[in-house]
């Protein structure tokens, strides 16, 4: 026999008036579809978290690189662009590991950071399958954390622009058909404790109904793309939070991600009886992350974008998890992106329509 708390009791009281019935055994089917996200990058104290200003840009970079007029001329003269700046004319952006910037890459030094305890230690040692890395603490000072990922780009003007800041994500949300992620629970018997429901990620085919201020209105059907495979999770509910088994994942990248392999990947979302709200966590795989980083940071040319070669090395040096048990060199950074995600009808290709 356990205790449930007051608050949970209402929760679960409504959710079962959502969902007209709680107390069958064959479980009930919710669907629920992206309203917005985040990058779950702590901002509250920037000025610790980057107190010597953002990461430098290509040009920056290039301007420490060939500090006077003339060695500029004559690198242009002989190479054409600012990002052919390797010993023989290489463009950084193809080749980040040609060279060294001159000046060092200025990643996240503050302590505070959104996420969650991926390795299970408290001081960020070497684990079997992790590497020695600086842990956060969480805003609310209970809990160590991992996000590597903010380590390395939350002084990035790519991330951190007003252009790709958070209060513009519900706008990029709706806008884009990228973003149409559908989560499926099945067997749900409880709101506040259930130790098994199977969770689906499905990419939606429908534009996102939206009230005048841009939020994602609940209760809106959905149809689910047949053409895109779906993610299938084992998980279970928690005092209300839904909780993934941790799990290897393609997953359709929102803005400059695009289809990124996250090791270990779990979904921690705070259920309601409208909405389903928390994160994604697991490892980003270092490779693909940079791959798609550096397709959409030079297309931002010197307006945002960390330099090739340091953003590059950063990754690498600073990643933590995924460790080769050969080399002993970690492929992955830890990460935590914030989703919100509102109660909707799925239709799936059976004409089906579940909730």
């Amino acid at each position: 026999m356990h205790v449930v708390r007051t608050s949970a009791k209402l929760a679960a009281l409504l959710f079962c008036a959502a969902v007209s019935s709680c107390g069958r055994s064959d479980g009930r089917t919710l669907g629920f579809v992206l309203a917005s996200y985040d990058y779950a990058f702590h901002k509250a104290d920037e000025a610790q978290a980057c107190p010597s200003g953002f990461a430098l840009s290509n040009e920056e970079q290039w301007e420490a690189q060939f500090p006077t007029v003339e060695a500029r001329k004559a690198h242009l003269a002989r190479c054409l662009l600012q990002a052919n700046r390797g010993p023989n004319c290489e463009n950084v952006w193809n080749s980040p590991g040609v060279l060294a910037d001159p000046v060092a890459y200025r990643s996240v030094r503050g302590a505070v950071g959104e996420g969650a305890n991926l390795d299970g230690t408290q001081d960020g040692r070497a684990t079997a399958k992790t590497c020695v890395h600086e842990k956060f603490t969480s805003p609310d000072g209970k809990t160590r954390v991992d996000n590597q990922y903010f380590r390395v780009l939350g002084c990035d003007k790519f991330i951190r622009s007003d252009v790709y800041a958070d209060h513009t994500a519900k706008e990029r949300t709706a806008a884009y058909l990228i973003n149409r992620v559908l989560l499926e629970l099945k067997g749900v018997d409880d709101l506040v404790n259930d130790d098994r429901v199977e969770v689906s990620l499905y990419r939606g085919m429908d534009p996102l109904s939206v009230n005048a201020e841009g939020d994602a209105l609940p209760w809106q059907s959905q149809r689910v793309d047949p053409a895109i495979p779906p993610v299938r999770l084992k998980g279970r509910i928690e005092a209300g939070v839904l909780v993934t088994e941790p799990a290897d994942v393609f997953f359709e990248g929102l803005f400059h991600e695009r289809r990124m392999l996250i090791h270990d990947m779990s979904l921690r979302l705070k259920l309601d009886a409208g909405k389903a709200e928390g994160l994604r966590v697991g490892y980003v795989d270092v490779p693909r992350l940079w791959e798609s980083y550096s397709r959409a940071a030079r297309w931002g040319g010197n307006t945002y974008g960390a330099s090739p070669p340091s953003t590059f090395r950063a990754m690498q040096d600073l990643a933590d998890g995924v460790k080769d048990p050969k080399t002993g060199q970690c492929t992955g950074l830890s990460s935590a992106r914030g989703y919100k995600f509102v109660r909707a009808y799925l239709i799936h290709g059976d004409g089906e329509r579940r909730s």
